[in-house]
C-alpha cells in the first residue's frame, strides 16, 4: 500500500521537476513579477521536497532505522543511513 502511495507521488515529484527545469528557462524578472508563475514555482518546489522526505522516511522504515519528527532530522538520518557525503547533508 505504501508502495503504491511512493509510486503516485514519484510521477508527481518527476511532473514538478520537470516543471522546474522549464521555470529555469525564463527570465528571473518574469518570474518574480508574475505572481501566478512565483506560486507555481514554490508549489513544485514544496512537493519536491516532500516526496524526497517522504522517500527517505519510507528507506528508513525499510532499514528499521527510527524516523525522525522534523525534516532535518530525516535528512540527517538517510544520510547516515546510506553514507552518504557530509557536504550533501
Amino acid at each position: 500500500m505504501r508502495e503504491c502511495f511512493l509510486i503516485r507521488r514519484y510521477e508527481r515529484f518527476r511532473k514538478a521537476i520537470e516543471t522546474l527545469r522549464d521555470i529555469t528557462k525564463l527570465n528571473i524578472n518574469d518570474i518574480i513579477n508574475d505572481y501566478i508563475m512565483l506560486s507555481a514555482l514554490e508549489r513544485n518546489i514544496h512537493v519536491a521536497v516532500e516526496f524526497l522526505v517522504d522517500l527517505s522516511s519510507y528507506i528508513l522504515s525499510e532499514l528499521g532505522s527510527k524516523i525522525p519528527d522534523t525534516y532535518k532530522g530525516i535528512v540527517s538520518s538517510i544520510g547516515e543511513e546510506c553514507n552518504m557525503n557530509e557536504n550533501l547533508i
